[in-house]
């Protein structure tokens, strides 16, 4: 989905190290080209973990099935997690965020800003 899109990206750049957490088992394409952490990113100690070293924080991580309290329950606790351990940082972070209800099926949303 879109965190796939975003390491591909960053993939293409040479200048960028990328790592990626996820609970889920990562791509082979992923694994190859990143650093891996498969931390619960609920948990304020793993997501500073998950950040050491890291200049830059992308956050997508969500859960977008489910009951709705259990959505908002999990992507309140990843997002509080993240963004607390990315503000508590020494180094300036750039953190994004987005969830399920940002996007459609089957519908690709344009913008005025290039990915490229």
């Amino acid at each position: 989905m879109i965190g796939a899109a975003v390491v591909r990206r960053l993939l293409r750049d040479p200048s960028w190290e990328v790592r990626i957490s996820d609970q889920r088992q990562a791509p082979d394409w992923m694994r190859e080209g990143c650093e891996v952490n498969t931390g619960d990113l609920r948990s304020l100690t793993q997501a500073r973990e998950a950040m050491e070293g890291c200049s830059h924080v992308v956050h997508l991580a969500a859960v977008t099935g489910g009951p709705d309290y259990r959505l908002l329950e999990v992507n309140n606790a990843l997002y509080n997690a993240v963004v607390r351990a990315g503000h508590s940082r020494s180094a300036s972070s750039g953190v994004g965020n987005t969830s399920a209800p940002s996007y459609t099926a089957g519908e690709e949303t344009k913008t005025n800003r290039s990915t490229s």
